[in-house]
């Protein structure tokens, strides 16, 4: 998140410098950056101290918070072309302003419908500029654009990335997600364009590596696990896997025991997570160990003592630290599904008599989970009927026959629930 803010950032600077390249001077950058600062001071006025109490009083208003979006666009957009900047660095920083946290998701919630509307409409008049020339220089000009994209620039954001000490999962999932041309690299050569610092079939080459790139990216996310276990053999060769100074940001956030067992695993460090947390801490004689992808969240714990993993259980790596073997419960509390089904599987098959407790967001999930091997399964919004069939099940039977029975009828339960949604 903060690469692609700093590169944001660098192309809003780099956008006015684009009017007058031909008369580049230190005195000219020291302009655009006063003016930059002018705009960022009053965008963080407004930030502190105005539209807080704004968006405070506008709080559960959807056409208050759709207008305010509006409005400050409005205002950054005016100020840009005032200070004969591009309008796209004035939007650009009057989204800064107005990204007060925890409101932010609402107002991106509300503003969806606009902002697909003129991404449509950004991409259609890119389509309209789009020309093709079949010219041998078009095909190199395409091929060195395209060993930029998806060679040089994951290499560079790689090195950077494991250089810092994150490790060779993450630097390799960051620098593949980290592939993809930006929309203000589109904007950048829209205005390059129109000032004719480029050619019309250099335009369209950028076009068309972007377009490509876009396209390319969600499957890249998708495999990116199967891309990293191919270049794993090459990262154990080269000793990067296990080295310590390439690690030692990840070393900080994990706190595994050395010798455990008996113990509960406990997925996911939310809400429910942590409650779990500080009920299972009261009980000093039972091992636990909690995973979260989290690193604030397991740093806090480790600053508790607490045997904590920060990692994706979806990881080889992660699962060998768990010692499921020896483990007696497992408590999924993250709302993934996808990751939920694959853990469960894998523990099952590790240590088949490991008793698992999962988290689902719908009937066909939980129905799911059950006929996977889980062995309780609960689902926030009908968490009191499931209470109340216990209830039930202790009146008609006691102990282990109460929790199959207990089970049972929520197995059913779950399978009429479909039934009914189904028909």
């Amino acid at each position: 998140m903060i690469i692609l803010l700093v590169e944001d950032l660098i192309a809003v600077i780099i956008m006015p410098l684009l009017k007058d390249i031909t008369n580049f001077s230190i005195g000219v950058v020291g302009e655009v950056l006063l003016k930059v600062g002018i705009l960022i001071v009053i965008a963080y006025i407004l930030y502190k101290h105005i539209y807080p109490k704004l968006i405070k009083n506008l709080f559960g208003s959807q056409e208050g918070f759709f207008l305010l979006s509006v409005a400050s666009a409005a205002i950054f957009i005016l100020l840009s072309y005032l200070l004969n900047f591009s309008i796209a660095v004035g939007a650009f920083i009057g989204g800064l302003a107005i990204s007060i946290f925890p409101y932010n998701i609402n107002i991106t919630h509300n503003i969806s419908g606009l902002r697909n509307l003129f991404s449509m409409i950004f991409f259609v008049s890119l389509g309209l500029q789009l020309t093709f020339n079949f010219s041998a220089n078009y095909y190199i000009l395409l091929l060195i654009l395209f060993i930029m994209i998806f060679l040089f620039k994951p290499i560079v954001h790689f090195i950077q990335i494991i250089w810092a000490g994150y490790g060779t999962r993450i630097a390799t999932k960051i620098s593949l997600e980290l592939t993809q041309v930006s929309e203000f690299s589109l904007i950048l050569a829209m205005q390059g364009f129109t000032l004719n610092h480029i050619t019309n079939s250099q335009y369209s080459a950028i076009i068309v590596i972007t377009a490509i790139s876009m396209l390319i990216t969600p499957y890249i996310m998708k495999y990116d696990n199967k891309i990293y276990n191919l270049f794993k053999p090459l990262f154990n060769k080269l000793n990067l896997e296990n080295s310590k100074y390439f690690n030692r940001k990840i070393n900080e956030y994990n706190n595994p025991p050395k010798q455990i067992k008996n113990h509960i695993i406990l997925i996911g460090a939310d809400t429910l997570g942590n409650a779990i947390q500080k009920v299972l801490a009261k009980y000093k004689e039972i091992p636990l160990i909690i995973v979260d992808y989290d690193p604030e969240k397991t740093k806090k714990l480790i600053n508790k003592k607490i045997n904590t993993i920060c990692g994706d259980i979806n990881f080889e790596e992660t699962i060998n630290i768990l010692n499921i073997q020896t483990a007696k419960l497992a408590v999924i509390t993250i709302p993934q599904f996808e990751t939920t089904i694959k853990f469960l599987k894998t523990a099952k098959k590790i240590n088949p008599k490991i008793k698992i407790y999962a988290r689902a967001n719908t009937e066909k999930e939980a129905l799911k989970l059950y006929e996977n091997g889980a062995d309780f399964v609960i689902m926030p919004h009908i968490l009191e009927t499931n209470l109340l069939l216990e209830k039930i099940t202790n009146l008609i039977t006691k102990h282990e026959k109460e929790s199959q029975f207990s089970k049972e009828m929520y197995i059913n339960y779950l399978k009429e629930k479909i039934e009914e949604k189904n028909n």
